[in-house]
C-alpha cells in the first residue's frame, strides 16, 4: 500500500498540470489544442480516476520497471483528459492560423512529450482577466469571513490550508484527536463556502476550489498539499474497495441463518422453547379498594390494567342500569394514568359509593372520546362499540 501511495504521489502532479493547463496532440495528421479544465474540483476528479486506473492490477501488470510509471501515467491522462474535452467540446483545430494563434505559450506537446519521457514544465495555468477578477472577488470574500473567526479557526486555517500540515500534526498542536480537528475542518469549509456562495452565486466552490484560494494556488500548476493529501486517499479508496464475500461464501451464511430459523421454529413448535403466543399481554382488568368497607359515601380508590389500544376509561357501578362511578361531569371518559397499559395503576381521581351499594364494578375502555349514552350502554351490555372494552370486577 505504501508503494502504490508513493506512486500516486509521484504522479499526481504530472496529471494535475495536464488537467489544469491543457495540451496539444497530434490525431490523424491534425495538430489539436485541449483546453485546461478551470474549475478545481472536476479537475481532482479526473486526476483521482486517472491515478484509480494507472495503480489498478490490470495497469500495474503493464508497468515492467519504475522508469516506465510516468510515461504510462502520461498516457492514461492524455486518453481520459481526450474523453472529457470531446464530450464538453474543449478541443480546439490548430488547423489555421487564427486558431493557432489561440494556443497559449505555456501549453507543451503532450506527444511529443510521452515520446521523449519528458514531464510537463511548472509554468503557470493559463488564465484570461475573468478568471483572475473571479479570484480576487474570491480571495477577499474568504479573507473576511476569515476574519471574524475565532484565533482557534484561524490557526486550523493556517496549519491545514496554507501551511499544508496533516491532520495528525494539527491535532498534535492543539493536543486534541484527528476526529476533532476534521470536525473543525469540516465547519470552516461550510462556513468559507457560504461565504463564496453569497459572493459569487455563479461560481460554487467545492474542496478544491476552496483550498486553491486559501493557499494561494489557483493557478499554480501543482495542487496544494492539502488537495494532495486528499487525492491520494481519494485514489487509494477508489482503488481497493472491499469486495463482496465469493458466492459460495455467501450462499453458506444464506443456508445457516435458514437451519438456525427451522431449528428455532421446531423447538418452538414442540414446546422446548417458549412461542410468542404462550407470554400474551395481561388483560385488561380494575380493581377496588373501599376505604372502610364497600358503603354508601365512602370514598372508593380504583385501579386499572389497559388494553394496549386504549386511551380512555369510564368507571360504573353494576346495576339495572349502571350508575357512574367515576366519569367527566358530562358523563364521558377520563385520561388513562400513565402506565396503565399492562400495568394495575391507581387512578388518580377521587370517587365515592354510590347509594343503594353495587355488587360489581365496571370500566370502560375506550381509543377517544366516547358519548355517555353509548357508555352505559356498553356497559349494561346492550351495545358494543368499536375500540370499546369493558373489565368487571366484584366490589369488596
Amino acid at each position: 500500500m505504501d508503494a502504490l501511495g508513493a506512486a500516486v504521489e509521484r504522479c499526481q502532479d504530472l496529471v494535475w498540470a495536464l488537467a489544469r493547463r491543457g495540451f496539444v496532440i497530434h490525431e490523424d495528421d491534425l495538430t489539436q489544442y485541449l483546453h485546461g479544465i478551470e474549475d478545481h474540483d472536476v479537475a481532482e476528479h479526473v486526476v483521482v480516476r486517472t491515478l484509480a486506473q494507472l495503480i489498478a492490477p490490470a495497469e500495474r501488470a503493464k508497468i515492467t520497471d519504475d522508469a516506465a510509471l510516468e510515461p504510462r501515467a502520461l498516457e492514461i491522462a492524455r486518453a481520459r483528459l481526450v474523453a472529457y474535452a470531446t464530450r464538453s467540446g474543449r478541443i480546439t483545430s490548430l488547423a489555421t492560423a487564427s486558431a493557432a494563434a489561440q494556443r497559449p505559450e505555456e501549453v507543451e506537446d503532450l506527444d511529443a512529450m510521452i515520446v521523449s519521457g519528458g514531464r510537463p514544465s511548472d509554468a503557470e495555468v493559463p488564465h484570461d482577466a475573468e478568471q483572475a477578477a473571479w479570484l480576487a472577488a474570491a480571495t477577499e470574500a474568504c479573507r473576511r469571513a476569515v476574519a471574524r473567526a475565532d484565533d482557534r479557526t484561524q490557526t486550523l486555517i493556517e496549519l491545514r490550508f496554507q501551511q499544508g500540515q496533516s491532520l495528525e500534526a494539527v491535532a498534535a498542536h492543539f493536543t486534541c484527536g484527528q476526529a476533532a480537528v476534521a470536525a473543525h475542518e469540516s465547519r470552516v469549509r461550510r462556513q468559507l463556502s457560504r461565504a463564496l456562495k453569497h459572493a459569487q452565486p455563479e461560481h460554487p466552490a467545492g474542496h478544491a476550489t476552496l483550498d486553491a484560494i486559501l493557499a494561494g494556488a489557483a493557478f499554480t500548476a501543482r495542487p496544494p498539499a492539502i488537495t494532495r493529501a486528499r487525492i491520494r486517499r481519494d485514489t487509494l479508496r477508489r482503488t481497493f474497495q472491499e469486495e463482496p464475500p465469493p458466492f459460495g461464501r455467501r450462499l453458506a451464511w444464506g443456508l445457516g441463518a435458514a437451519a438456525i430459523a427451522a431449528v428455532a421454529w421446531g423447538l418452538m413448535f414442540f414446546g422446548v422453547l417458549p412461542h410468542p403466543d404462550d407470554d400474551p399481554a395481561p388483560p385488561p382488568a380494575v380493581e377496588v379498594t373501599c376505604a372502610g368497607g364497600c358503603a354508601a359515601g365512602h370514598p372508593v380508590t380504583l385501579s386499572v390494567r389497559a388494553p394496549e389500544d386504549a386511551a380512555r376509561v369510564a368507571f360504573f357501578a353494576a346495576g339495572e342500569p349502571p350508575r357512574p362511578l367515576l366519569v367527566t361531569p358530562s358523563g364521558g371518559t377520563l385520561r388513562l394514568p400513565l402506565g396503565a397499559r399492562g400495568h394495575l395503576v391507581p387512578v388518580p381521581y377521587p370517587a365515592v359509593w354510590p347509594e343503594g351499594g353495587a355488587d360489581a364494578v365496571i370500566a370502560v375502555f375506550t381509543g377517544g372520546p366516547v358519548e355517555a349514552e353509548t357508555l352505559t350502554a356498553v356497559a349494561a351490555g346492550l351495545a358494543t362499540a368499536p375500540g370499546v372494552s369493558t373489565a368487571t370486577v366484584g366490589a369488596r
